[in-house]
């Protein structure tokens, strides 16, 4: 591929399901430089996508780097193969020479869990999570383990950045001047319009529009504090409990390096 084939910058944004990835990456995308593809890996798992290869990627999703030269790509863990793939992809489109980041996104597990489960039962056809047992609890979690493992054993190979979802909804404006500044370019006006309203009582969910046009407010403290009550003795809970803790450090007292460092400690 010649050079203008590539665009100037590649953003793989990655974070287990339910935990603001869409709010977080749509925000990213919106700005006028950066053109984005959702999920292409979780999305074609029926078909058997697969491709890796940026040229044919490229072709397949019929990017355009003329007006948009900044490339992101969302993508969740909700398999370990789409990880893999997205990673393997970034590596390759690195290997090209193309300036490359990943964006880790996290959020406080147990309300990804009830935010699942919510979604399950209130708002999808596919009908896989919609009861809280030991055993749903445990399989969820567990789950989180190796994708977060292969993700932190391949984030220093590129400019990365760790956003917890909370942090964002608390602090907007800056966490996406944080992330922008990967590329870098500026943060636009009107990616505001896509950042969570700060009234409310509590952070609000994602993918879930107000009547007001901005984000559904959920309040899951005390849902969260029953939940790991009830199944405190199972052990990916305290996996669990230990991740919530790591993800609320304060942005503001440890470096990503450094907290990129306990959470590959901890997945190990």
């Amino acid at each position: 591929m010649t050079v203008t084939d590539m665009p100037k910058s590649f953003t793989l944004l990655i974070g287990p399901p339910r935990s603001g990835t869409t709010l977080i990456a749509n925000t990213f995308m919106s700005h006028s430089t950066v053109c984005g593809v959702h999920e292409p890996y979780q999305h074609g798992r029926a078909n058997g996508y697969g491709t890796t290869d940026f040229a044919d990627f490229k072709a397949d999703h019929s990017l355009d780097f003329t007006d948009t030269p900044n490339l992101a790509l969302k993508e969740t863990t909700t398999r370990l193969r789409n990880v893999e793939l997205s990673l393997e992809l970034a590596q390759n489109v690195q290997n090209s020479g193309t300036y490359t980041s990943l964006i880790l996104i996290l959020r406080c597990p147990f309300e990804a869990f009830l935010s699942q489960v919510e979604a399950s039962r209130d708002h999808w056809e596919e009908k896989k999570l919609t009861d809280i047992t030991e055993e749903s609890v445990a399989h969820f979690f567990d789950r989180q383990r190796a994708p977060l493992r292969l993700i932190c054993e391949n984030a220093r190979r590129f400019h990365f950045r760790i956003v917890s979802y909370d942090s964002f909804c608390a602090s907007p404006e800056t966490e996406t001047a944080r992330l922008m500044a990967l590329i870098p370019v500026p943060m636009e006006p009107h990616q505001k319009d896509l950042m969570p309203d700060a009234a409310g009582l509590a952070l609000p969910d994602p993918k879930f529009a107000s009547s007001r046009g901005g984000i559904t407010k959920t309040d899951r403290a005390m849902s969260v504090d029953h939940l790991i009550e009830t199944y405190q003795h199972v052990p990916s809970v305290k996996f669990a409990m230990a991740l919530r803790a790591l993800i609320a450090l304060d942005v503001k007292k440890i470096t990503d390096v450094e907290k990129l460092d306990a959470l590959t400690a901890l997945v190990l």
